[in-house]
């Protein structure tokens, strides 16, 4: 027996084990199965990982409530091993589930609400969409502009996907104007506007880079070079 089946074997005789003694809803119960899905994913046993994390969200559903952090974060895992296997209608299905509980439990201004939405917008862009995912980014990084305390990293990858869709669509000159509305709106808000300015712009570009966007971050790059050679008086 090869040491994944062993390990496979263990874990399912830890779960017969534990449903007998604990119950089948007992928190140790499910997390052995959520641990025994992460292990099928890491196997690429997605199929089997699928299963076994459908039974876990029902068991966390029932022991914990649909809302509960591992219910949902159960949720997640669902939707990635989901798109994985290309299934991405079951996955954005997934995805709008968890962003409608978020926003009843956490709001619609918290981070881990955001957060999902980006996901959603991806799981959408997976699919070929571009309308939808657009609107999602946008809504993202206005809820964010809107609140004095938003999360930069989160914004800047709402921004991100927004470009890399109107890239898609061969919108250059609007991706650009989609970055430079947060720049702006950085330099009216912020207690150190210029510095904040830079640092953001800094960030995206090498997220920018990494997406091969190549031309718009070399464009950003030489204006923060600019602002740091007069910063520096050279």
């Amino acid at each position: 027996m090869r040491d994944d089946e062993k390990a496979e074997t263990t874990y399912k005789e830890i779960i017969r084990v534990q449903r007998r003694e604990l119950g089948a809803e007992h928190p140790h119960t499910l997390d052995t199965m959520s641990s025994l899905a992460s292990f099928l994913i890491r196997a690429d046993r997605m199929p089997a990982a699928e299963t076994m994390l459908q039974d876990v969200i029902v068991g966390r559903q029932q022991a914990l409530g649909e809302s509960h952090p591992d219910t949902i974060e159960s949720m997640d895992s669902l939707r990635d091993v989901l798109s994985q296997q290309g299934k991405f209608i079951d996955a954005t299905g997934q995805a709008e589930k968890i962003v409608e509980l978020q926003k009843k439990t956490l709001g619609e201004e918290h981070d881990e609400t955001l957060g999902s939405m980006i996901i959603l917008a991806v799981t959408h862009a997976w699919r070929g969409e571009y309308l939808i995912p657009m609107a999602l980014c946008q809504q993202v990084i206005k809820t964010i502009m809107n609140t004095s305390d938003g999360d930069d990293g989160i914004l800047r990858l709402a921004v991100l996907h927004l470009v890399e869709l109107l890239y898609l669509q061969g919108k250059f000159e609007e991706a650009e104007l989609a970055c430079r509305d947060v720049f702006l709106h950085i330099a009216k808000s912020r207690k150190n506007p210029d510095a904040d300015v830079v640092q953001f712009k800094a960030s995206l570009i090498n997220d920018l880079h990494e997406a091969e966007i190549d031309e718009l971050a070399a464009k950003f790059e030489r204006e923060v070079d600019e602002v740091r050679s007069k910063a520096s008086g050279s």
